[in-house]
């Protein structure tokens, strides 16, 4: 029997999210994994594959699908903010406190760096380890690069929009206009209005005060979330010259998880 077999792996439910939670025998530690935006880390392959090494170093974790995705799919999505999610953290983060956890780690996908960001700002509580992947912090200008290769592709779908020259493409009036839409369709969910009109003038990075205890780990060749987006000098960072948004493949995987695990449970 494989070691995977063996783990102590349940789906935990706690307010508003499900996850799946490994627990171990001790108490020291634990990790709280998260995806980005409509993603469900439950069962991204990243997630999945670090739960299973914290298990064979006896630290527990829980990956968890925000409302409304994966695990989660029975809750409402259309009024996701970021604010929601720091809510829906704080839930988790004072279950497994109570629960007797000493050191609380994160690692986090995409939009969910914003997350963290916030709470970091905003919450007088202790995250010993943070791990950024691929952090998209900087929702002003991310905002408006999306925005513009929409409209680029209505004009040519073979129009590559960079994070450099958006801008010609970009009509600040139409942004804005858009940013009020209502019932906008996302990928499997609706969304309202709110998470745009409250993340369109914020660079989360400047939230962020110090680093020591982050790891950044970004691709050089992510279109969704350009490393250019970043205001923010991290100290301890893994750039990854083919790596892609989801750093997922197997070939740009192996750069990064070796190191990603070391910094996590040193």
């Amino acid at each position: 029997m494989d070691k995977t077999t063996l783990m102590n792996e349940k789906i935990l439910q706690i307010n508003n999210t499900k996850g799946i939670f490994i627990e171990t025998e001790s108490k020291g530690k634990i990790v709280l994994m998260f995806g980005g935006f409509e993603r469900p880390a439950t069962v991204e392959k990243k997630f999945s594959i670090i739960s299973s090494r914290l298990f064979e170093n006896n630290i527990s974790s829980f990956r968890f699908d925000f409302p409304g995705i994966g695990l989660s799919y029975e809750f409402d999505f259309s009024n996701t903010t970021i604010d929601s999610m720091v809510s829906d953290f704080m839930f988790i983060y004072e279950y497994f406190k109570k629960l007797g956890y000493k050191k609380i780690s994160v690692i986090c996908h995409s939009l969910s760096a914003c997350v963290v960001a916030k709470i970091l700002n905003e919450k007088d509580i202790q995250i010993n380890k943070i791990i950024f992947i691929a952090p998209a912090l900087n929702q002003k200008e991310l905002l408006r690069y999306w925005f513009a290769q929409k409209t680029a592709s209505k004009i040519d779908k073979n129009i590559e929009v960079c994070f450099s020259d958006y801008l010609k493409y970009f009509n600040e009036e139409d942004f804005l206009k858009d940013c009020k839409k209502e019932n906008r369709e996302t990928k499997n969910n609706y969304l309202n209005p709110a998470y745009f009109l409250q993340n369109k003038d914020i660079d989360y990075s400047l939230f962020i005060n110090k680093t020591h205890n982050i790891l950044l780990i970004h691709g050089k060749n992510d279109k969704t979330v350009p490393i250019e987006s970043l205001n923010i000098e991290f100290e301890n960072k893994i750039i990854i010259e083919n790596g892609d948004h989801d750093l997922e493949k197997p070939s740009i995987f192996n750069q990064w998880i070796d190191i990603a695990f070391k910094f996590l449970i040193e």
